[in-house]
């Protein structure tokens, strides 16, 4: 992830730029860090530039991959041993993993219980491995992901929270109070916008302190940006409306007539328009616009509506006729009806395809993009199996059960009857294979592209988070022509300044305890990069979450006085807890989880 820290080095914060020259292709490796320091636990910035070597001509097609892994003491560059070592990242070997890996993405899911799991998929389908789960206060309804900073948001309804998770460290880096949050829109340079029970709040990014509210008129809400964040469109359920607001000056400027209880927004980039569906049709809203700009009236029983990729189609859901309107965003216009059975309920996009999923069956539909032609013939349609049963509505979430796999033409979808995240290929009878979910029953699913992005031209950038000192290959991998190489990254020992983090030791972990007893658990806080104890902390909070999600409780430990933090604990019932910590402004280093199984009688301790 390429974090806001990185994403506007100056000139004096790169280090000198490594050269490398091969089948006539030029490679220029730039690192950049703040304060030109390359620190152990600390971020880099790496910034790969590739170009044509007679020519200088920039090779904007480049597609490389890149990985970050330690040499072992002694070792010196070698073109047989980083040829090797690619050749096991490639083959996604489980023995010979990289320390950062710079291609691929992770899998997120919204799940049933109140929490978030990560997923590393590049140990194989059905082969995955969790690598976090980050629990909630309530069950999440809305996410939103900043990739530039690294930061997950989701609304907690239940619980009258947004946090923020931090997707480098895995833990809460900051919380919002509201009153029913719901629905996000993330815009760069402004902050977060969430609706809430007056209307929408905007929501500093890293802080999540509020710095505007926005009344509009009775919910439920739902809001969607246009595609230059200058305008939201926040409907108003209870009212029949939907609020045209504007960003900059963070202002209502109308409210606009859109039917009786809207259950949809999105906004279309090629018309600059914002489509509503309500109970009876579809409402066009043009912000310049003091009254709607023409509507397509349908019976009742909207329940869904997303527009596909360059804007031109608009799909709805009417599921109390088992069909889905396609209709023309540009013109206004119903194009075709599909029958779809068993009540569709929600669509994604891949750029060539359009999914449908439905509320009684387990039967996704497909519709290809490209036959949505002007000719009016009817649009082809497969189907294919995911999981065994329907995945029913859940009022509550927000957030899609489908998403695009980065870089495929393949789909991820939540199956929470598997309690697994499947991958389906395009042109496949099947999905190819699941990816576990520890368990947890997903309703919603996400990913974190972890791949080089082209900034410019020839110029692909990433961000890692170094994780011990030591010399690192920088192995870097171009499909067309074929060509390997690492690079050299020294990394030094933290110095004691910059951002601090911290590491959870225990200091009393009782080995034998019966679920219903009170546990008394000492830890110690300790600066990783001095190993001091850090009992002025503000705060120090625990989670406690029972696997698989069933039940959880967050507890604040109380400082003793000699630099230790305690917690009373009572196992409501026998089973298998995790514990992680959060403390205000602090990111967690290693050794910040630990398990412990509450049975007739205990073994306790640290297993993490």
């Amino acid at each position: 992830m390429l974090l806001a820290a990185l994403a506007g080095l100056p000139a004096a914060a790169e280090m000198p730029p490594q050269h490398f020259t091969a089948q006539g292709v030029a490679i220029d490796l730039s690192v950049g860090a703040p304060d030109g320091r390359v620190l152990a636990g600390g971020d880099v910035a790496l910034a790969l530039h590739f170009a044509d070597a007679a020519t200088g001509t920039p090779l904007a097609a480049a597609s490389p991959a890149a990985w970050l892994s330690q040499r072992q003491a002694g070792e010196g560059p070698d073109d047989a041993r980083c040829a090797r070592k690619i050749g096991a990242f490639v083959g996604g070997s489980p023995i010979e993993r990289p320390d950062a890996d710079m291609t691929g993405f992770a899998v997120l899911t919204l799940n049933r219980d109140p929490s978030v799991t990560v997923i590393d998929p590049q140990a194989g389908y059905g082969g995955s491995r969790v690598l976090a789960l980050m629990p909630l206060d309530s069950p999440g309804a809305d996410w939103a992901i900043d990739r530039d900073s690294g930061r997950l948001y989701v609304a907690e309804p239940a619980a009258g929270k947004v946090a923020a998770l931090d997707l480098e460290t895995w833990q809460r880096h900051a919380t919002a109070e509201l009153a029913g949050p719901g629905s996000l829109a993330l815009l760069p340079g402004q902050g977060l916008w969430v609706v809430e029970a007056q209307g929408v709040a905007l929501l500093d990014a890293d802080t999540l302190k509020p710095l505007a509210h926005v009344a509009t008129g009775a919910g439920p809400h739902l809001l969607a940006a246009s595609a230059d964040g200058k305008t939201l469109f926040v409907t108003n359920g209870a009212d029949g409306t939907a609020s045209v607001i504007d960003t900059a000056q963070r202002a209502k400027l109308r409210d606009l007539p859109v039917g009786a209880a809207p259950v949809a927004v999105a906004t279309s980039p090629l018309s600059g328009f914002a489509y509503v569906a309500s109970d009876t049709g579809i409402t066009l809203l043009d912000p310049a616009r003091a009254e709607p700009v023409s509507r397509i009236e349908r019976p009742t029983g909207l329940a869904a509506l997303a527009i596909a990729p360059g804007g031109r189609w608009g799909f709805a859901a009417d599921p109390a006729h088992d069909r889905v309107v396609i209709f023309d965003t540009v013109t206004g216009r119903a194009w075709q009806e599909l029958p779809v059975a068993d009540g569709p309920r929600e669509f994604a996009f891949t750029q060539t395809e359009a999914y449908i999923r439905r509320r009684g069956s387990e039967v996704v539909t497909l519709v290809p993009l490209a036959t949505l032609s002007d000719d009016g013939k009817p649009a082809g349609l497969a189907e294919f199996p995911s999981g065994e049963q329907g995945f029913p509505a859940a009022a509550a979430v927000l957030a899609g059960s489908m998403i695009a796999a980065p870089g495929e033409a393949s789909m991820l979808l939540a199956s929470p009857n598997e309690r697994a995240v499947q991958f389906y290929h395009e042109g496949m009878a099947a999905p190819a294979g699941s990816f576990e979910n520890a368990g947890r029953q997903p309703v919603a699913v996400a990913v974190v592209d972890r791949s080089l992005r082209q900034v410019e031209p020839g110029t692909y950038r990433a961000a890692v988070r170094l994780p011990q000192p030591g010399s690192y290959d920088v192995a870097v991998l171009l499909d067309a022509p074929k060509l390997v190489h690492c690079f050299t990254l020294d990394v030094a020992p933290h110095d004691g300044t910059g951002p601090a983090r911290l590491a959870i030791e225990p200091v009393a972990l009782p080995q034998k305890v019966a679920a219903g007893d009170t546990l008394t658990l000492r830890f110690r806080a300790l600066d990783t990069a001095t190993h001091r104890p850090r009992g002025d902390l503000p705060a120090l909070t625990a989670q406690a979450v029972l696997a698989p999600g069933t039940w959880h409780q967050r507890f604040a430990l109380v400082r003793g006085a000699d630099e230790t933090w305690q917690l009373d604990f009572t196992p409501p019932e026998p089973g298998i807890y995790l514990l992680s910590f959060e403390a205000p402004g602090m990111a967690m280093g290693d050794g910040g989880n630990y398990t412990f199984e509450a049975t007739a009688a205990v073994e306790g301790g640290p297993h993490g």
